[in-house]
Formats: C-alpha cells, structure tokens, sequence
C-alpha cells in the first residue's frame, strides 16, 4: 500500500453523484482476476468502471435503462458482485445485471427518494436494506430465477421489517457482524436531522412472535447553523454544574441543553421557523433559556424539560440580534436589528429602559458586574456604554473601518476586545474613544470570547477557524482547526478548562484548553 493515487479518470458525464466498490471482477467462469470493478451514478446515467490497478487504466460502460429515465443517489453490489443495486430520487431502486449491463427490474421502495442501500444474503437469495428520503429503513428480498436472474424484490411486513425514523435517512452500517442468512439485522443509521440510532429490523417469514422492528436514538445534533452558546453562571467559581452544561440555539429552529459528560442532549425545544425565523443569540440562567429570534420575540424554554416557559413580542423590529443575562438573573439586555438596546425584567417580562442611538444591527451586549452598566456593539462601528439608572450613553467607543460584530469585556470591567469586519482584533479602554493596540487578523471573525479570569481570549473566524490568544503579551497559542464553515459563537467554561465554538457547518466541538 503506497497510498498514491492509481488511476485519475475524466467521465463524459456531467455529474457522478454516487459510486459503489464492487471488488475484484470475475470472468466467465466467476473466478476473481486482478481487475477491480466499482460503479457510479447521477442524473439519468448508470456507468460500470473496471479498474486495472497495474496499468493504471478505467473503462467505462454504460448500463441499459430502458426507457426509463432515473437520477441515482445511492449504489451497492450484491452480495456476490452479479448485481448493481441503484436507488434513485424516484423513490425506487433498479437491479441492474453487471455481465449484460441491463436493467433486470424496478422496486418501488420510499417516497423523497431511495438514500442509502445494504446489500446483503438472505435465506433465498438477495436481501436489500433500503434507506428513505422519507424516514422509513426497510428490508426487501428477492429470489433469482433459475438463469439466476433477478425479477423481482418484496419489502417485508410492517412492524417487523420496517422502521420510520425522524429525518431523511443518509447512511447505514451494519452494526454487528453477520452470519449468512441473519433473521434480525442490527443497523445504526444517520439522518439530516442530526439523528443517529440503533436499529433492529426481523426478516418476515422468519421472525419469532415476539420480535418486532425497533430503533433506539443514541445521539442527536443540530442539522443547520448553530448560531450561539452559552454556559450558566458561576459567580463564585465553585459550583462544578456550571461547567457540565450548556445551551445551544440553531437555524433548525432548535434550543438545546447539552451535558459536557456524556454530550448528550438533556433537554429540546422547538419552534417552526416558517412562522418565528431562526435564533440568533442566548443566553442561559442554568434553569431557563433565553432566545432572540428573527421574528424580533424573546423566548424562554425550561432548561430541564425544554418546554417553552413564555414569549415576549415585539422585542425588536427587524428581529433580536443579541442578548445578555444580568449577574442577579433579574433582567435581559437585548439588541435589534434597527439599533435598539433594551431591557426586560424577567418576573414580569416588561421592557423598563429603551435605548436608541445605534444606526445599525447590535451585535453583541456585555453586562457589568454591578448590573448598571452596559456595553453595546454595532454595525455601524460603535461600541456604546451605558448608564442604566440614567438611561444614558456615557462613553462612545469608534471603529476606524467596518462594523463590530463581537466584543469581550474583561473581568477589571475597564478592559475591551472587539473582532469584526476591519480583520482585526482591537484592545480599548472604556475610558478612552479609540482603540489602545490592534491585532492584524487578515480575516474576518465574527465573534470573540474571554475567560473568567481575563488571562486567554478566544476567537471564530470566517475560515473555520478558532484562535487562541494569551492576553498579557497578545501571543496566539494555538489555531484550532475543525469547523468547515464560519465560526458562529465561542465560549470559555466558567472552570476556564475547555472552550466550545459552533458554526453554520452546524457543529458544535468542546476543545480542552486547560490553563497553564
């Protein structure tokens, strides 16, 4: 094994959007040669492939549909090489005879198309798992006739040998080894909405009386942009939960409250976003959840249950944009999309200061230790502090270029950092309207983060990238690579020992970032 690439070969075709490995070719008397065949698929094509590994060579054939037309987006091998297996956006699947390269039949199986495929043996011939655009995960069989061509596939019994998921299902994997002819076949299988189970689906005909198809979720995720994070408070820096939990808002419309020791989701909230727009900001009590969403309303879900506590409406116009929790967990800060700062008291959900000079989006608020005090970032390249008990602007911080899409407050409550569109990381003063020092980023980030103690700051770039800075000399320590997107949000655990970043690539990751 060398690792190099055998053989690059440009196909007449437009698109591949699957492929197969099918093992070594046979000839005709069904002995393995030392060629290899796969297949491959997309939008009204079949294509089988012979490899010659030692000339370096692929050949080509394209398979007989008939007069059907088909976009393939999933392929398999029978268990003995004779047959191509093509599920299709169709919602059925195509058996297709490798030595003649025609179509021998056609299964409905799903509706939303056929996702992913197992071949596999059964007790009279060939056994498919089907996968479905519509959740379903079934089990068909098949019987060759006796010029061992195969006409025909039946799905099994319901509640037997079908399960419905939540979700498209896109992968399947045998979960254990099999014998030739299994009677239950345990499967994990993925979806598109983030789901990952462990199924066990029966063979009808040779299923026991009590044996009935079943699936257990074994982990879930968000399946859109994960916009912010957050963990509880931990004033004191003694309760050990606040740093075994946290919160988490997505696209999908979703709120979820996550444990750090298992990573499992402990608590889920949902909101159709076709009527509420998406989230974009929260903040996090440790039993409550706020959310800010697109529709401009503040939600609350229960952090234990993930039940949905209340709505405050028309919070902002154009949307909720930031939002932060007061230290006595008494109020909300939030911002909106038009330039609005304002504050909700949460036993009776009124709004009691308004606060208006930002020209743009705020982007990002932090509250001060006593409460009184709050700074407010924008796009329109300001960074304002406020008097609460004055319901006044004290101080104006300016951003020579672009707008400010994140700013930290460190724990002397006199210090600032702030990321945004200039590619830059820039240190203020309160006290003073410009920045003190500046970092060259060369790229965009759009939020950054402090530890509790003030010593590292963190940040989430455009590129996918988090960077990890010391902030007594400004030394990066690290570039963590992971995300395949921009880096939405990052946040430091109140025990300052690990550091989460989520994306619009809808990750959330944990990196340990134990302090020196």
């Amino acid at each position: 094994m060398t690792g190099q690439i055998v053989v690059n070969k440009r196909s007449a075709k437009a698109q591949h959007v699957c492929a197969c490995w099918g093992g070594r070719k046979k000839d005709a008397k069904r002995r393995e040669t030392t060629e290899f065949q796969l297949a491959t698929g997309g939008a009204g094509h079949l294509t089988y492939w012979t490899l010659n590994p030692m000339e370096g060579t692929m050949i080509a054939e394209e398979c007989s549909l008939g007069n059907q037309v088909r976009t393939f987006c999933s392929l398999a091998y029978s268990h003995d090489g004779d047959y191509i297996f093509a599920g299709s956006t169709s919602g059925d699947f195509s058996a297709v005879h490798v030595k003649h390269k025609t179509m021998h039949s056609t299964i409905p199986a799903t509706s939303n198309g056929v996702l992913t495929l197992i071949a596999l043996r059964g007790e009279s011939g060939d056994r498919l798992v089907v996968g479905g655009g519509d959740g379903s995960i079934s089990i068909f069989d098949g019987a060759r006739d006796g010029a061992g061509n195969l006409r025909a596939m039946t799905r099994g019994s319901v509640g037997i040998s079908v399960v419905q998921v939540e979700g498209r299902v896109t992968a399947l994997q045998l979960s254990s080894p099999l014998t030739d002819a299994p009677t239950e076949v345990r499967l994990l299988a993925g979806t598109d909405r983030g789901n990952f189970y462990l199924v066990s689906l029966f063979v009808s005909g040779y299923a026991q009386p009590d044996d009935a198809a079943k699936f257990v979720l074994l982990q879930e995720a968000h399946h859109a942009a994960v916009t912010a994070v957050a963990y509880p408070p931990d004033p004191t820096g003694t309760d050990p939960n606040a740093s075994s939990i946290f919160a988490t808002c997505s696209e999908d419309g979703s709120v979820r409250v996550w444990d750090v020791t298992d990573y499992r989701v402990t608590a889920k909230g949902t909101c159709q976003t076709q009527q509420t727009g998406v989230p974009s900001c929260i903040a996090f009590s440790g039993e409550v959840v706020f959310t800010g969403w697109q529709d401009g309303k503040i939600r609350a879900h229960e952090a234990e249950t993930g039940g949905l506590l209340w709505v405050i409406d028309n919070c902002h116009g154009g949307g909720v944009t930031s939002l932060a929790l007061s230290h006595n967990l008494k109020f909300l800060v939030s911002g909106g999309e038009e330039g609005e700062v304002r504050v909700w008291e949460i036993r009776t959900r009124e709004m009691f200061v308004s606060l208006k000079q930002h020209t743009a989006a705020v982007t990002a608020i932090q509250i001060f230790a006593d409460d009184a005090q709050v700074l407010s970032a924008s796009r329109d390249r300001t960074i304002y502090l406020w008097d609460l008990h004055s319901q006044a602007r004290t101080q104006a911080l300016y951003q020579r270029m672009g707008g400010i899409n994140g700013i930290a407050l460190l724990p002397d409550q006199t210090q600032v950092l702030s990321v945004g569109q200039e590619k830059r990381a820039s240190f203020w003063d309160v006290r003073q309207s410009s920045p003190v020092s500046a970092l060259d980023l060369g790229v965009e980030h759009l939020c950054i983060a402090a530890d509790a103690a003030g010593e590292r700051f963190a940040m989430g770039g455009v590129d996918g990238k988090v960077r990890l800075w010391r902030f007594k000399d400004a030394v990066q320590l690290c570039v963590m690579d992971g995300h395949s997107g921009p880096v939405r949000s990052v946040q430091f655990s109140p025990d300052k020992k690990q550091l989460l970043s989520t994306g619009e690539d809808g990750a959330i990751l944990v990196w340990n970032v134990f302090p020196e």
